[in-house]
């Protein structure tokens, strides 16, 4: 959530002071990304497969359309790890995609796989590290999306930046996570 807020807000947490995953919310008084394009006549719309980036936390603001649909939390795993498959996330992205009727839009599409526990799909299991398999099938998600924006005639005229809130410790220096 912290590094989602300085992504929509181009401000550090210091600054828009959302400092955790849980327990922040986005202030109202932030300005968004979506919000300053939803004024210059955009239509906006976000798609997140985590938990933490609940319309709830407030990072949904400046968005027309913001889609954040998980399953229920459950008692075996930490809210961090509640999330929707990506591809599901693709799937509600399309649905919004179609209804425009305006290319100006900012898109925004979160996804969630490659975090621990690690479980890529079968076909990306043979690799040699389940993180690689998770990072092969996030790969093929977005590849959809883009093959998406091409099918509708977006894809030329379209800025894309694909960026990631944080890095995976793997182990390395002692990191298992973040």
């Amino acid at each position: 959530l912290p590094s989602h807020a300085s992504i929509l807000t181009g401000q550090l947490p210091f600054a828009h002071a959302v400092r955790d995953n849980l327990g922040f919310t986005l202030s109202e008084d932030a300005v968004t990304l979506p919000e300053l394009l939803s004024s210059a006549g955009y239509t906006t719309g976000g798609f997140v497969s985590s938990f933490v980036l609940r319309a709830e936390t407030g990072i949904s603001q400046g968005f027309a359309t913001y889609d954040a649909r998980f399953p229920a939390a459950a008692s075996d795993r930490p809210f961090g790890q509640v999330q929707r498959p990506g591809v599901q996330t693709l799937e509600a992205t399309d649905r919004w995609l179609d209804t425009l009727a305006d290319t100006r839009a900012f898109v925004f599409f979160h996804i969630y796989e490659p975090h621990r526990p690690y479980a890529p799909p079968a076909a990306y299991q043979g690799l040699a590290d389940p993180y690689d398999g998770e990072v092969a099938y996030s790969d093929e998600i977005v590849g959809r999306l883009l093959a998406s924006l091409k099918r509708r005639g977006s894809y030329d005229n379209a800025t894309i930046v694909i960026t990631a809130d944080h890095g995976e410790g793997l182990g390395d220096h002692g990191e298992q996570d973040h």
